[in-house]
């Protein structure tokens, strides 16, 4: 939720899927897009080796990768083991930027039917209006 715009972000399990995949997504870009970035692709792989995700791993993306300067790494605000309380404004800022760069990569359960982001108004409201978000 974000100022008076709502919309509800499911279970603890629709969640965790949803961060799964869109770090799938990511993986997916980068194997089309990428393909040179062989440390980016095999860290990425590790990260859901094991078709969960390894929070350890993906911690040390932006250590170990050049994740960031293909700016795929905005889904970081998300990648913990529970909800976050909450995203700001700029963090929201930069999970658009990486949705719209691996969006037909991410499965349709987690789109609208004209392919933005599920929540997309929810980070709309708080990119216009510097507010965050509250998950929960």
């Amino acid at each position: 939720m974000c100022n008076d715009v709502d919309v509800g972000c499911g279970s603890y399990k629709l969640f965790e899927n949803l961060k799964f995949d869109l770090l799938n997504a990511v993986l997916k870009y980068c194997k089309n897009n990428l393909a040179d970035e062989k440390i980016l692709i095999s860290e990425l792989e590790r990260a859901l080796s094991s078709n969960e995700l390894n929070y350890n791993q993906i911690n040390n993306l932006g250590n170990k990768t050049t994740i960031d300067y293909y700016n795929l790494n905005g889904f970081r605000c998300i990648m913990e083991n529970n909800h976050p309380p909450f995203i700001d404004s700029f963090d929201a800022k930069k999970f658009m930027e990486s949705y719209e760069l691996v969006k037909e990569f991410v499965n349709d359960h987690f789109k609208l039917d004209n392919n933005k982001f599920y929540m997309y108004s929810v980070f709309e409201e708080s990119i216009d209006s510097g507010e965050d978000i509250t998950i929960g």
